[in-house]
């Protein structure tokens, strides 16, 4: 149950993050994550997954979304420039995967510092 918590928890920190990207850093996602891994004690890989899961998924949402709801296709023109197709696609999950690195290690971090903590 405190995976599922997790995972919804984490997201919804990522998904504020982006609303509010304009005036906060873009890393701060991985704040949200530290925090959410540092309320919630689990054992280190589901930690890590959780965080994982919960940013590639918000952001594949979001990179979609956005791609879809743009008149030009930007994603399309940087895989083009990229050299990975072209197809968006692929660019869309490339960049979800390294936010939810970026996730799944904020969430373990906080995780470990909360399990250090407890030991002291």
């Amino acid at each position: 149950m405190k995976f599922i918590v997790s995972i919804i928890l984490c997201a919804l920190t990522t998904y504020c993050s982006f609303l509010y990207s304009e005036y906060t850093p873009w890393w701060l996602f991985g704040a949200g994550a530290f925090l959410v891994g540092i309320a919630l004690p689990q054992k280190g890989w589901l930690s890590w997954l959780a965080g994982f899961l919960a940013v590639f998924i918000c952001w594949s949402i979001l990179n979609a979304h956005f791609d879809n709801k743009s008149s030009t296709s930007f994603i399309n023109q940087m895989a083009e420039v990229l050299k990975i197709g072209k197809s968006g696609t692929p660019l869309i999950f490339i960049s979800a995967a390294f936010g939810g690195l970026i996730g799944g290690f904020a969430m373990l971090t906080g995780n470990l510092l909360r399990s250090r903590k407890s030991e002291v």
